[in-house]
């Protein structure tokens, strides 16, 4: 639905905003050097930024949850609500978005020592690069490693048989563009992605001059 759409953008949004701060601010502020003449690994200097992050994200993106299904609920004038199921499964399409998004920010902002870069890229990538590579059928099944179509297919009610578009082989001659993802696959692909971005970042910080 329409607004299942804008309110998972606006969830990478914020992920990418806080991730991308959480990556990069200790070196772009000047305080990195001082963090790592104290001794610290500087893996754990890297990896501490990422439950430091989350603290902060996830509960506001709890408590934006709740009153998206306040509103759902209080506005419903006799249609029907979601279940309780329905309501579970959102939320964890939610935080998936969240924290994959969360995470790629912080690994990048890293990799690149630049918040501003960093957000600019994958805002890009989550608005307009991830979706326009999803309609393109010439990429056949290889779009479930797509960030956004692993998280698409964590919506309530996604089958495994997800429709990205429409394929025409000529005016008047189209059919549903389909690709086939499980709920697995798509788990995969997600923390794929988080174990990619996680260790370029830790890498990255590990190997950077101070």
């Amino acid at each position: 639905p329409y607004s299942q759409t804008l309110f998972g953008i606006a969830v990478a949004l914020a992920a990418i905003l806080i991730g991308a701060t959480a990556g990069a601010q200790d070196v772009e502020s000047g305080v990195f050097r001082s963090l790592a003449a104290t001794g610290q690994s500087r893996v754990r200097l890297a990896l501490v930024r990422i439950p430091g992050g989350l603290l902060e994200l996830v509960p506001m993106l709890l408590v934006g949850y709740a009153l998206e299904v306040a509103a759902v609920f209080l506005l419903a004038g006799g249609t029907p609500t979601p279940g309780a199921t329905d309501l579970l499964v959102e939320l964890g399409w939610m935080l998936a978005i969240g924290i994959l998004n969360f995470t790629i920010g912080l690994g990048l902002a890293a990799l690149l020592r630049s918040r501003a870069l960093a957000i600019g890229i994958l805002v890009a990538w989550e608005l307009a690069g991830s979706r326009i590579i999803n309609r393109l059928s010439d990429f056949g099944n290889w779009r479930v490693f797509s960030s956004t179509v692993a998280t698409d297919r964590l919506l309530p009610h996604a089958t495994d048989a997800m429709t990205l578009g429409r394929e025409c082989t000529s005016p008047g001659a189209c059919s549903p563009d389909i690709v086939t993802v499980s709920v697995a696959a798509a788990v995969l692909v997600i923390v794929g992605w988080i174990v990619v971005f996680t260790l370029a970042g830790v890498w990255r910080t590990a190997t950077q001059e101070a």
